[in-house]
């Protein structure tokens, strides 16, 4: 009898001792990252549940200790205080008493967000200077740290209504040469930094303007101005130059706002003495005509 009771009071402290194992969390998820901090939550599985849970956090390649570093007493828990742009690893075990916890679980990990870069700010103190019949230089102050290295400018004749894409893009030097405007015309010009690929400053918000210097007498030649005639003009898109003193002109270049040649016609080399200009888009165009001795004269062709 002595034996039967010795062996039910065994099985009755075996089967307590199984009854009162601490079993280890599952499923642990970390969400919601920041750059300082992220929510994890994981699954309790004793009966009766778990109410308070150790946890360690080491950034990742570190030896973790054994030892919680804080009590978690909500599931989810939120991790706060951590660096931007590092891996974290995290261990949690369940308190079920104060003399009895589980095993740690396997790590998880996560890595914070970066901090993001600051915002790229617009220039300041922008002007032009050095104009000439055909350019003028455009300076700026950068007002980002580190200093941007490139920046966008949006050119176009007076009053005209910004895109906001940039007709120079990455421009690289400051200041900056806004070269092949007819002379006697006024342009403005909007600009932006570009801090990164994806990191740009608003456009300034008014634009800064000059008009390029009236013809000179050792450049722009109102003596040839009868070499040739354009008709008509304005025109929907097609006109005609009509050279009127073939032999004393060389060349002749068609050039939008923004000082980009559209069609360039050596004349020397030509037989005809009307040239036919077609489908133009909308929009103000020069004509320049250039004489065999360098003198050059414009002439204005709106397109309709």
């Amino acid at each position: 009898m002595k034996k039967i009771f010795t062996l039910l009071v065994a099985i009755l402290v075996t089967f307590t001792a199984i009854a009162q194992t601490c079993l280890t969390p599952t499923n642990v998820t970390i969400t919601n990252i920041t750059q300082t901090s992220f929510d994890f939550s994981w699954n309790e599985i004793n009966t009766p549940p778990a109410t308070n849970w150790g946890v360690e956090i080491i950034v990742q390649g570190a030896t973790p200790t054994g030892v919680p570093i804080v009590t978690a007493g909500t599931n989810p828990y939120t991790i706060a205080g951590l660096l931007p742009n590092t891996t974290y690893c995290l261990f949690i075990r369940s308190d079920c008493s104060a003399t009895s916890t589980s095993p740690w679980t396997a790590s998880t990990c996560a890595t914070t967000l970066p901090t993001p870069p600051p915002p790229c700010q617009t220039p300041t103190n922008i002007n032009f200077s050095n104009t000439t019949s055909s350019s003028a230089d455009l300076s700026w102050t950068d007002n980002n740290s580190p200093t941007a290295t490139l920046w966008d400018l949006e050119v176009g004749p007076l009053n005209f209504t910004p895109t906001g894409v940039p007709t120079h893009p990455g421009v690289s030097t400051n200041p900056f040469t806004v070269s092949g405007v007819a002379s006697n015309t006024s342009m403005c010009a909007y600009i932006r930094s570009a801090c990164s690929g994806t990191n740009v400053s608003p456009w300034s918000a008014a634009p800064v303007c000059f008009t390029s210097n009236a013809p000179t007498a050792n450049t722009d030649v109102k003596s040839i101005d009868n070499y040739f005639d354009i008709f008509p003009n304005p025109t929907s898109g097609n006109f005609s130059i009509r050279i009127n003193k073939k032999s004393s002109i060389n060349q002749i270049d068609i050039v939008d706002i923004s000082g980009k040649v559209i069609e360039r016609f050596n004349v020397s080399k030509m037989n005809m003495e009307t040239i036919a200009v077609k489908d133009l888009s909308p929009g103000v165009y020069f004509c320049k005509i250039q004489s065999n001795d360098n003198k050059y004269a414009w002439e204005k062709i709106v397109v309709r």
